[in-house]
Order: C-alpha cells, then sequence, then structure tokens
C-alpha cells in the first residue's frame, strides 16, 4: 500500500512539472495503469477487460496502447491527448456486441443486416424455455442464440462512450433500447410456456399435470423480464435519462423510452394473467370446502396472492411517472386484486 502511493504521488509530482498534455499523455502511456491485463491499476476494480475474465487485449485502443476501455482516467481525457478514434471505436464494439448477442433477431445478408420475424424465433440460451419438451434450458445448451453476457458488454461500450461523447445521441438510445434486448428473450419464454400449458390440457390423461408447472415457470419469465426495466430504473443516471431529467439527451431517446416503457406494460399485464390461472388452477387443485367441518383455506396459497397483489401495485407504480397506465395492464392488476379479496 504504501509503494502503491509512493508511486501515485511520483505521477501527480510529474504531472505538475509538465504541462497538461505531456502530463495526459505520461499517465496514459503508463504500463502501471493502463496495462490491460494489470490487476494494480489506479481505477476502482483494476483493468477489468470488455470481453470478459480471462481475455487479454481485446479493447479498442490507440496505437500507443491506450486502452479505453480499461481506463477511467482514459475516459475523462481529452481526445487529442489519448485517442481520437475512441467515440467511433466503441460505437463500432457496441452495435456488434448488440448484433453478437441476439442472433435469434438478425440474420447477416451480405454486408446489410437483416431482421427476423417474431414468428420464426426459437431462442436458446442458459436458463431459457424449452417449448418442445417444456423444460428450462441447461448451462450449455446446443446452438445457443442469445447471450446476456454480450449485451453486459454493449452495455459496457456505451456507457464508455457517453463519458467520453457526453452528448452521443445514438448511444443513449441504444443503451435505452438494452431494456428491449434484455427482456425479449424472457417475454418469449413466458409466452412459449403458456402456450405449453395450454397444450398439455389437450393432450389427454395425465398431461395436464404439466399445466400447472409450466404456468408457474411463465410466471417466472414475465416477473424476470419486468425486473429488467426495475433494474434500469435502479441507476440513479439512467432514472434521469429516460425521465426527462438529463438536459443534453433525455429529449432524443423519448421514442426509445415509450417503446421500453409498452414493453414493460405488457410484460406485467402478462405477469398478472399468469398468476391469476396460477392461483385459480392452485386453488382447484387443492380445493377448501367451506361446507366440510374442519377444513379451511389454503393459507400458502392466500399468502402468495397477497404478495403477488403487493408486488404489482409496486410495479405499476415504477410506471406511474411516465403516462396513464393502458386498460390492459391495470385490468389484469384488478382481476389479481379481486382474488385476493
Amino acid at each position: 500500500m504504501r509503494n502503491s502511493l509512493l508511486r501515485l504521488s511520483l505521477v501527480l509530482l510529474a504531472c505538475r512539472a509538465a504541462s497538461t498534455a505531456s502530463a495526459q499523455e505520461f499517465f496514459l502511456a503508463s504500463d502501471w495503469q493502463n496495462a490491460p491485463a494489470s490487476s494494480a491499476a489506479l481505477w476502482a476494480g483494476g483493468n477489468a477487460s470488455s470481453e470478459g475474465p480471462g481475455t487479454f487485449n481485446d479493447a479498442p485502443s490507440s496505437g500507443n496502447g491506450f486502452f479505453l476501455l480499461e481506463s477511467a482516467v482514459g475516459q475523462i481525457t481529452p481526445q487529442i491527448a489519448g485517442y481520437s478514434g475512441a467515440a467511433g471505436d466503441l460505437a463500432l464494439k457496441a452495435t456488434a456486441l448488440v448484433s453478437q448477442a441476439n442472433t435469434y433477431r438478425f440474420t447477416q445478408a451480405g454486408l446489410s443486416t437483416v431482421t427476423n420475424p417474431a414468428p420464426t424465433w426459437n431462442l436458446v440460451f442458459p436458463g431459457g424455455f424449452d417449448p418442445l419438451h417444456g423444460i428450462i434450458y441447461g448451462a450449455n445448451p446446443a446452438n445457443p442464440n442469445y447471450s446476456p453476457l454480450l449485451l453486459d458488454q454493449a452495455e459496457y461500450a456505451l456507457q464508455a462512450l457517453l463519458r467520453v461523447d457526453p452528448a452521443n445521441v445514438s448511444a443513449a438510445q441504444s443503451l435505452v433500447l438494452l431494456v428491449e434486448d434484455r427482456s425479449l428473450p424472457q417475454n418469449w419464454c413466458g409466452s412459449e410456456a403458456m402456450t405449453y400449458a395450454s397444450e398439455s390440457r389437450l393432450l389427454g390423461p395425465g398431461a395436464n399435470l404439466a399445466e400447472l408447472p409450466a404456468i408457474q415457470l411463465a410466471r417466472n419469465y414475465f416477473q424476470s423480464s419486468c425486473a429488467i426495466f426495475s433494474q434500469f430504473l435502479a441507476h440513479p443516471w439512467k432514472a434521469a435519462l429516460i425521465e426527462g431529467a438529463d438536459p443534453l439527451l433525455s429529449a432524443s431517446v423519448t421514442n426509445q423510452v415509450a417503446q421500453i416503457l409498452d414493453d414493460y406494460l405488457r410484460n406485467l399485464a402478462q405477469y398478472a394473467q399468469a398468476s391469476l390461472v396460477c392461483f385459480q388452477l392452485s386453488n382447484l387443485a387443492n380445493f377448501y370446502n367451506p361446507t366440510v367441518q374442519g377444513q379451511a383455506p389454503n393459507q400458502d396459497l392466500l399468502g402468495a396472492i397477497d404478495q403477488t397483489q403487493t408486488e404489482i401495485q409496486t410495479l405499476l407504480l415504477q410506471a406511474s411517472p411516465f403516462q396513464s397506465l393502458p386498460v390492459y395492464t391495470s385490468a389484469q392488476a384488478s382481476l389479481v386484486k379481486k382474488l385476493s379479496a
């Protein structure tokens, strides 16, 4: 620790003695600060790589070896002193990562990218729903076509870009739309699980045993999809961006905000609907006959209904600063509330 402080003091003294540009170059060229695999970098967290654990020399960099993604100091240094092509390289990096993460949505046709129609989607990823067998994919499914880890890296690049260029509209719009990129697979899995539950009811004796588990899985997927929007709002700067409090960028992301808000409210409506069906089937499976002495309602079920009602009300409040709630969301939420009465 003492050695680290001494080295930092030497760097600061050198910066004071030199001109501003020379001091920046000195700092950026320092292997101690800027080596892509160094665990002793000055900025908090060390030199985390843009491509995940165990990789090396993979971030966009300048000719003198300045790795922007690995250097918080570099991100606030004037581009002329370090990495003049940072904004362009980071934008290309983010775009490529989003495409690689969502191969189920896009097909490369020559030099252009074509969006696949939604009915053709067949998502395969760890934790996703297998609609053929009605189960969850394991940790290493064959031919995965969606990667949330790559989306995390895309977000990392976009945030670095916005530190270099705080008024970059395209980066802000792409950052907001990452909410949709993350929530769509969860919504798809929930919808497929609900379809599987309906098919199970029609397949003959014994098949109905798969109906309730599939609906419970659907609830989990829709709940996870809603949580993605909540996690975005939990970040103060991101919340300010989409709530209109960022003077540079908020006015430029209104269309993207409307898009992810519509996704969120539809996910919430589907979560409420799946919860309602789940509770109704659970009630039938554990039927309480009030005319029989000694029987009592299922307390676990009543507790789950009350908890879900409170959760949905909280999730509705998260959307309230943006616009009035659409009918399809408030209607489903009111059904769950009535069920708990």
